[in-house]
């Protein structure tokens, strides 16, 4: 049985916390109080909650505790199971990404990002590499039949180390080939 929890809620909870300080020193201005406000509460329910989750695995399926509820999710009831990389720049994750549903309901198709943004926090959830070796957690997923897909964005970066290193190959066989010429032509000279 494997339990996971977030390696970086200490510190969005610093990042909400500051955030609701400003809002108690804001209370001169009005609209400096509101934007405060509606900022600081953004950024606990998109950063905060989602990590206050704790997802319990074994061979059966895992559990996923919110709080004071949790909700247990056999693996075959999973529709998707999603291994990926998402966000931007400081906020780049790499990891597996669950969700009980292929569509949303306004009938969109769950995104990875989707995933991750979704504040349905017990039918959508994910596991992040940041305190979790990634071959031991996808080696395990494997041996209790898990079947994992690749994402869109996790295919197209394999894609493109593979055209990087078809280049590099490319450019070393140019390399030889200029030295051989270079040398056969110099026992000519010589």
């Amino acid at each position: 049985m494997k339990k996971i929890r977030s390696a970086r809620l200490p510190s969005y909870i610093v990042m909400s916390s500051l955030m609701w300080l400003i809002v108690l020193e804001a209370h001169d201005c009005i609209v400096a109080a509101i934007g405060a406000v509606m900022l600081a509460l953004y950024m606990t329910i998109v950063y905060v909650f989602p990590e206050l989750r704790t997802i319990t695995m074994d061979k059966d399926g895992c559990t996923v505790t919110w709080l004071k509820w949790k909700k247990k999710h056999k693996w075959e009831e999973l529709a998707i199971i999603r291994e990926d990389t998402w966000g931007r720049q400081r906020e780049g994750f790499k990891g597996v990404v669950f969700s009980k549903s292929a569509v949303r309901k306004n009938g969109e198709a769950y995104t990875t990002e989707k995933i991750f943004r979704s504040l349905e926090y017990l039918d959508c959830f994910y596991v992040v590499f940041d305190n979790i070796k990634e071959d031991e957690f996808l080696k395990q997923l494997e041996e209790w039949g898990v079947k994992v897909e690749k994402g869109e964005e996790l295919r197209k970066e394999q894609q493109y180390q593979e055209m990087v290193e078809i280049r590099k190959m490319a450019r070393e066989r140019r390399k030889n080939a200029i030295k051989k010429d270079g040398s056969r032509t110099n026992k000519k000279k010589g």
